[in-house]
This record gives C-alpha cells, sequence and structure tokens, in this order.
C-alpha cells in the first residue's frame, strides 16, 4: 500500500516515470539488515560474523531483553532506509536532469534496481550475500509473547500506512499539489508561468523514494528477514499493477488497487495447496502472473483510467465563486 501510494504521488500526479521502485524499496530493507545486525554487535561488544547462527541468537536474546536496542534499531532502520532512498534518488535524478526524455529516468531507474540487487547479492559485508540477514528482531518480542508481538508489529505497520495515505493527500490537495499537477498535465505552460518542472520533479521523486524507503523497513521488520533475491523488477510491476487497476492520479485508488493485487497474491497462494491436493499439474506462479496480466488487458480495454478515475481539482475558492454564481442564477 505504501509502494503504490509512493508511486501514485510520483506517476499519478507528477508523470515521474519510476520503472526502479523496487530499488527504493530494497534499500530500506536492507539498511534495516545492516543496522539490525551491526547494532546488535555493537551494543554487545562482540566480534561475531553478523551472518552466523551466533550473531542471529545474539540480535534476539538482546531484544528480549533490552527493549532500548529492538526500538532504537526499528527506528533508526526507518530514518536510514528513507534518507538512504532519497539521496540515491536524487543523485540518479541528477545524472539524467539533463535529458528531457522522462522515459530516460524511467529506464536509468530499471537498471539501478537490477544493479543493485546483483550488487548486494554478491556483496557479503551488506547483507550476507547469497543467505541474506536472518533474525532481524521484532521490537515488540520482549513482551515475551510471539503473537502479541506478531499483532503489534502489523499494527504498526498499518498506522505508517494510513500517516503515508495522510501525508500524499495533504501533499496532493495543496497549493503544491495543483502545482505538480499542472507540470505533469502540461510542462511548457508551467513552465511559462515560472515553475520549474524539474526541480519539482526532482522534490517528487526524492519524497516518493523516501516512503518506499519506509516500506522496505517495515517489510524487512516485519518478516524477520532480508535476501536480494527478494527485491527483483517483478516486484516493481506489481506495484505498477496495484496502481493502474486502483485509478492513476487517485489516493484511494491506489489503496483499492493495491489491496486486490494482494489479494490475488494471497488467493493463489492457498489454491496452490488446493490443487496440489487435487494432483492436478499446474504451477501457481505463472497462474498468478496469467491473472495479472489479464487484469492489465481488462484495465486498457474497458477501465483506461482504473476502477477510481482522478477526480477534479476543487479548491475552496472555485467552490465559493461556483456557489456564488449558481445563488445568482438562481
Amino acid at each position: 500500500m505504501i509502494l503504490t501510494l509512493s508511486l501514485n504521488y510520483e506517476y499519478g500526479y507528477n508523470g515521474v516515470l519510476n520503472f526502479g521502485k523496487v530499488l527504493f524499496f530494497g534499500l530500506g530493507a536492507f539498511a534495516a539488515g545492516f543496522i539490525a545486525g551491526n547494532l546488535a554487535n555493537l551494543i554487545a561488544g562482540s566480534t561475531i560474523d553478523v551472518c552466523s547462527a551466533d550473531a542471529v541468537q545474539l540480535r534476539l536474546g538482546l531484544a528480549r531483553s533490552n527493549p532500548v536496542y529492538g526500538f532504537g534499531a526499528f527506528i533508526l532502520s526507518l530514518v536510514a532506509g528513507a534518507l538512504t532512498s532519497a539521496l540515491l534518488a536524487l543523485l540518479l535524478f541528477k545524472s539524467t536532469s539533463r535529458i528531457r526524455e522522462g522515459f530516460v529516468l524511467g529506464i536509468v531507474l530499471l537498471a539501478a534496481g537490477e544493479t543493485s540487487r546483483v550488487v548486494v547479492r554478491n556483496y557479503e559485508p551488506l547483507v550476507c550475500g547469497y543467505h541474506g540477514v536472518v533474525g532481524i528482531p521484532n521490537p515488540f518480542i520482549f513482551l515475551g509473547d510471539a503473537e502479541t508481538a506478531s499483532y503489534l508489529i502489523s499494527a504498526s505497520i498499518w498506522s505508517i500506512a494510513a500517516i503515508t495515505y495522510f501525508i500524499t493527500r495533504r501533499l496532493t490537495e495543496s497549493p503544491y499539489g495543483r502545482k505538480i499537477r499542472a507540470i505533469r498535465d502540461n510542462e511548457l505552460a508551467a513552465d511559462s508561468y515560472g515553475k520549474n518542472p524539474s526541480s519539482e520533479r526532482q522534490k517528487v521523486l526524492v519524497i516518493g523514494s523516501a516512503m518506499a524507503g519506509v516500506a522496505g523497513v517495515l517489510y524487512a521488520y516485519y518478516i524477520g528477514f532480508v535476501a536480494a533475491d527478494d527485491f527483483t523488477s517483478l516486484k516493481t510491476f506489481d506495484i505498477w499493477v496495484a496502481m493502474m487497476l486502483g485509478g492513476v492520479g487517485n489516493h484511494f485508488g491506489a489503496v483499492v488497487g493495491a489491496l486486490t493485487v494482494t489479494l490475488i497474491d494471497r488467493g493463489t497462494r492457498i489454491l496452490r495447496g488446493y490443487l496440489a491436493s487435487l494432483a492436478i499439474p499446474l504451477e501457481m506462479l505463472y497462474l498468478r502472473w496469467v491473472i495479472v496480466g489479464l487484469i492489465m488487458l481488462l484495465i486498457l480495454l474497458y477501465k483506461p483510467s482504473g476502477l477510481m478515475p482522478e477526480r477534479p481539482i476543487k479548491t475552496p475558492s472555485l467552490q465559493k465563486i461556483s456557489r456564488l454564481l449558481r445563488g445568482r442564477l438562481e
């Protein structure tokens, strides 16, 4: 949901083609794995390998006995994930800012996303290379009840998702939001009115990437594990499908699209076990992509604006003038 909202903010409201959304999602998760592993060693004064089984026991034991470590690592990871993603987005945007064609930035981000996965997968000091970091502790594990800790981290994730929804709505329903929409709709006209399209797109990409970094941290702490191969370019495709399904330029549509794609994913996983019991030789992974592909085709054919199309801009001043004119006509 957070990823879809961030992409909708970038593309739906400003036209930024971000085909590397998984890059910033992965950076947040990698930051969480790196900080959780190394901070435990630092607090315990240990020099053991963060990828070892002993390091996993150290992290989990420290989180159970020391809530400061669990929450400290979690908060620090959120900040680091957001800042790292925002900084890399800024650098990549600067590298293509002289080229006016928007698709160039999209291709650069796509290539950077796949490159980062390969680098992290083959460079062990970051997040243990191919095997990944195991044992990222739930910050609520100190309560002693795994089920309660799971519910609380889920509630925290939903709360941050709600905050993200509120922030993106406030941004896009403000004068700033109308400005970035104007740049999306007619860059030349916006430029002639003194707006700077390149500068505004840079801000949008940086903010959207920071949101994606936060989503990556939450993902890492929810599953307690980070591996580079979880962050392939297919994740970006999922996010684009969710946004287009819900409605480009509509935040509530982005939420609906994200939930729909998630239900398809979970539903096909459940169906996998059912078909296996019937001895039907059908691979659910490929069936899932068939379903997603059919949804995309149906959207393009019958609902190109998504289930919830973008709503027209309504400002208090415009509504006041409209009521005044309506009253005079009556």
